[in-house]
């Protein structure tokens, strides 16, 4: 039988809560903590032992990922009503406001604020090293400096004042700007879709696939980067759809002062505006050189410089399933000096495969830049699941039909895992075997994301075969998400 919308909104609104509740239970075990958290103390919530075991923290953390994942299926867009996607993300998120959850780099970002706050260099000076910090030795990223760009600073400096300098605060309070940043998402999204011709049902799917990921909903509320860098990209393609190429430049550019990695968004902008007919090579120039402009200017103006180079070499130091950190590992224990090439061939490799790619996916912009960041990512010698937000946004915005959707579901389910598996690594496992298993749940991943997309579809893309999200070929609203047009239609 099947269940009512407000029946499906209810059931997938619950079991997203317990999911995340578990989620947060599994993260704040003791071991998982810093010292500046008063989680870290055993005695802080009063445990019995049995809960304070370590094999009820992984529990907690992989059935909290099941259950988020089953309620995310539970309400996916079907034909009725439009279930109320803002309503459920926003009761899924609140059970991540107790912690950060699932990465420690609340209390990285807190730490860094702190360096600026006493005048410090950031980009000379290492995490945890200033007395009154919130990074411990053992953590991996303890001495490293900065590598950040100047604007994420400045914002881990304020929320460090925010909190009046106090650690544990500050590391809560630097998840305040990644929230405002997805509640302008929840805005500016919708907008979005329907100035690039989206269907309504198109714009729940969108809603559905992006906002209330899982994926999503968690790091927006561990303040991670790439949600405020994804605001102001949204923004940005406003703009352009508006035809202010050169301020739409000059939000991307800002974006990339928060994180490098809004630069892969100049790609499908690039790309849409050399499909807009006369003047398109201009207005390319535009939207590259207003980002630039803006980039370069923000650097100087905080005086810096790009000292945050020096600190992205140490991302290698990172558990994680990209193919960079796998065969830097794997290739160490045959050549000592592994570490210092391997990485560049694989990223050279990726360079290549994705250059490929765009050049095939070119008429359809969301999904050559979606292709091209999730190579390109795959690629780095650290790969962490928030990086795959932004190619997921740019799905999103390519009108994705039920294959392509299916690949991202499935590409979603296994980074979840990933990050499980990366940020708490099981003492019954061991490094080496926790390497093994993140490799090959971020392959599978991989190789789910690439079986889902249509790669004989320059045809489909050029005719526009595809059937708009959600609608059915004579009008009507479609029972579920709609299939991908065969070759042969």
């Amino acid at each position: 039988m099947r269940l009512t919308e407000r029946r499906r909104a209810a059931l997938g609104t619950v079991i997203g809560m317990v999911g995340a509740l578990l989620l947060v239970a599994g993260t704040l075990y003791p071991q998982y903590q810093p010292s500046v958290s008063p989680f870290s103390d055993p005695e802080f919530l009063h445990l019995p032992p049995l809960l304070q075991w370590f094999r009820m923290a992984h529990a907690a953390l992989f059935l909290g990922t099941t259950l988020t994942l089953l309620a995310w299926w539970i309400v996916r867009p079907e034909v009725g009503r439009e279930l109320p996607y803002p309503r459920i993300t926003a009761l899924w998120s609140l059970p991540y406001l107790l912690a950060p959850t699932m990465t420690a780099d609340a209390f990285s970002y807190a730490d860094l604020g702190h360096i600026v706050q006493t005048g410090h260099d950031p980009y000379a000076t290492g995490l945890g090293t200033v007395p009154g910090g919130t990074v411990d030795p053992s953590n991996d990223w303890y001495g490293v400096f900065a590598p950040y760009p100047p604007l994420a600073l400045r914002l881990d400096q304020l929320m460090w004042n925010l909190s009046g300098g106090h650690p544990y605060l500050a590391s809560m309070a630097e998840r305040i700007p990644a929230v405002l940043a997805f509640v302008l998402l929840t805005v500016t999204l919708p907008r979005l879709l329907r100035r690039l011709g989206a269907p309504p049902a198109g714009t729940a799917v969108a809603a559905w696939l992006f906002l209330c990921n899982p994926l999503t909903v968690l790091n927006a509320m561990t303040g991670v980067h790439e949600i405020v860098v994804l605001a102001l990209t949204s923004v940005a393609l406003l703009a352009l759809c508006d035809g202010r190429v050169l301020g739409a430049g000059l939000l991307v550019g800002v974006g990339i002062l928060v994180k490098q990695t809004a630069a892969v968004v100049l790609l499908p902008m690039l790309l849409h505006v050399l499909t807009l007919g006369r003047q398109r090579l201009w207005g390319g120039a535009r939207v590259l050189g207003g980002a630039v402009l803006s980039f370069v200017v923000g650097t100087w103006w905080w005086g810096w410089g790009y000292g945050w180079v020096t600190g992205l070499s140490a991302s290698s130091k990172a558990l994680s399933g990209s193919p960079a950190y796998f065969l830097t590992v794997l290739s160490e224990e045959v050549v000592a000096t592994a570490g210092q090439w391997v990485p560049t061939v694989v990223l050279g490799i990726g360079a290549a495969v994705a250059v490929a790619l765009v050049i095939r996916w070119r008429r359809d912009p969301w999904a050559a830049g979606a292709v091209a960041a999730t190579v390109g990512f795959w690629s780095l010698g650290s790969f962490r699941p928030w990086y795959w937000l932004i190619p997921l946004f740019l799905i999103a915005l390519s009108r994705p039909g039920a294959r392509r959707v299916m690949s991202c579901v499935v590409t979603v389910a296994f980074l979840l895992l990933e990050g499980v598996l990366s940020n708490y690594n099981m003492p019954a496992m061991g490094m080496p075997q926790t390497i093994w298993v993140c490799w090959g749940l971020g392959l599978l991943g991989a190789a789910a994301f690439a079986l889902g997309l249509p790669w004989s579809g320059t045809r489909e893309v050029a005719h526009r075969t595809r059937r708009p999200v959600g609608v059915s070929g004579e009008g009507r609203a479609s029972t579920t998400i709609p299939r991908e047009r065969r070759g042969d239609e």
